[in-house]
């Protein structure tokens, strides 16, 4: 991996396969890439007791992306907002989220507190 932590990197193997029995040979060429995990960032959401009840988590799926466009991107957000029976104001909680990038399959981590 570069040192500037530069990605995605391609790098080209050569690969010879040899039989025992017969001594026959096979060569070819292995390309392994490298991509990026999604770029993320930890940030906080903040709701008036008045919008509790039509909570979305989703709308922070651009709030965490750092670089990207989100439909290049799924979210898999776990966790829950608590809110009093009572009609009391919501409980702090955290979400937790991971990204997968479509094209690459990598995946990453953050929450949303």
């Amino acid at each position: 991996i570069p040192a500037d932590g530069g990605l995605p990197i391609s790098t080209t193997f050569s690969a010879v396969v040899t039989v025992k029995a017969t001594g026959c040979t096979s060569e070819t060429e292995v390309v392994i890439t490298v991509n990026p995990d999604p770029a993320l960032q930890t940030t906080s959401a903040i709701y008036c007791a008045d919008e509790a009840a039509g909570f979305d988590i989703n709308t922070f799926n651009e709030d965490i992306l750092t670089s990207g466009n989100v439909d290049d991107y799924t979210f898999a957000w776990t966790g829950t907002l608590a809110i009093p029976a009572d009609g009391g104001l919501p409980v702090l909680t955290t979400f937790s989220v991971v990204v997968t990038d479509k094209a690459t399959g990598c995946t990453n981590e953050t929450e949303v507190v």
